[in-house]
């Protein structure tokens, strides 16, 4: 069975917008790094070559990869109905530490912790899942339990 990607519109659109960088700009880089590394002459002692080399076929699996999210993709909308699901924003209060955080809902193909956007597969992202404002979110792992209340979801 083929994996499906969940994500939101914008990160569908960012993956498309990838798989155009991928497939102009950075193709004419690689080409341009193996004409140069041909140029320095015998390919079979050329470090420069081989590393080009190495650096074509990994924007090979890249562009593979990304394409792949892209015919896998299921497009979600956010939850209307004031409860978190992929693509909502939440403002969460951690009372262990007295700070308000704010985490987007998000599939695995977009998540980014520096954005604060966690993985709906994550413990954290299965936990705040279905969560409403007024409801306690309990992150459990094998080192620790946390808990937020939800301050609002939008």
């Amino acid at each position: 069975m083929e994996k499906e990607y969940i994500m939101t519109q914008e990160g569908y659109d960012a993956l498309v917008e990838e798989r155009r960088y991928l497939l102009t700009e950075r193709r004419d880089e690689v080409r341009a790094h193996l004409a140069f590394a041909r140029s320095l002459g015998d390919l079979s002692e050329n470090a420069e070559y081989s590393a080009a080399k190495d650096e074509e076929a990994q924007l090979n699996e890249k562009i593979a990869l990304v394409e792949y999210q892209i015919n896998h993709a299921k497009i979600v909308q956010k939850n209307t109905d004031g409860t978190i699901g992929v693509g909502n924003f939440a403002i969460l209060y951690d009372e262990e530490f007295d700070e308000e955080v704010e985490y987007q809902l998000v599939g695995t193909v977009e998540a980014d912790i520096n954005l604060n956007k966690i993985s709906d597969e994550s413990p954290m992202g299965m936990a705040m899942l279905g969560k409403k404002k007024g409801d306690m979110v309990v992150v459990k792992t094998k080192q620790f339990v946390t808990e937020y209340l939800v301050k609002e979801v939008r």
